[in-house]
């Protein structure tokens, strides 16, 4: 019976080990108005997402996204999504916000940047949302080329996360080539 009961745990052990997230499915449209779902995006490549949940937190996450545009593109052959979630937000708001948006954006990078008006939620519990940090703080997941996620953070931009995620894209990207 003991035998049993390690066995148990061991495979309980290394289950939970091999374990990651994957992007959950949610409609988003691009900032050329095209519709795209999230959980597809940045396939057989590893992608940074960088989420805002408020109108505060846009110049940090545009912040993030001109940080790692460079890096995770060129030295990483990656993709940067930036996510603005509008669940809540008054319809008549949000064209305003996009062509803000759109002003601010060169158009090459219409494609990498999205608005969602659902999944407010979802995406909360994803990121692992800290209201005590500030609703105003952006978001970053770090997924690997099977879109399960390696890695999460949340706060503005810092050398060091930097660091940290160049370090993480590193990692995986070592394990992910083909040789």
């Amino acid at each position: 019976m003991k035998n049993l009961l390690w066995a148990f745990f061991l495979f309980w052990l290394l289950a939970v080990a091999g374990y990651a997230e994957s992007l959950p499915s949610l409609a988003v449209t691009d900032l050329a108005d095209h519709p795209a779902n999230l959980a597809s995006m940045g396939s057989g490549t590893v992608s940074v997402f960088v989420v805002g949940f408020t109108i505060g937190s846009s110049a940090k996450c545009r912040a993030w996204g001109i940080q790692l545009w460079g890096p995770v593109t060129t030295d990483f052959h990656g993709h940067v999504f930036s996510v603005a979630q509008f669940e809540g937000v008054p319809k008549f708001v949000i064209p305003l916000i996009a062509s803000s948006l759109r002003v601010n954006t060169p158009q090459a990078r219409f494609k990498y940047i999205f608005l969602s008006r659902q999944g407010r939620d979802q995406l909360k519990k994803l990121l692992d949302y800290d209201s005590k940090a500030g609703s105003d703080d952006p978001y970053l997941l770090i997924v690997d080329a099977q879109k399960q996620i390696r890695w999460k953070t949340h706060g503005p931009f810092t050398p060091g996360k930097m660091s940290a995620i160049k370090a993480k894209l590193r990692d995986l990207t070592k394990t992910t080539a083909v040789h």
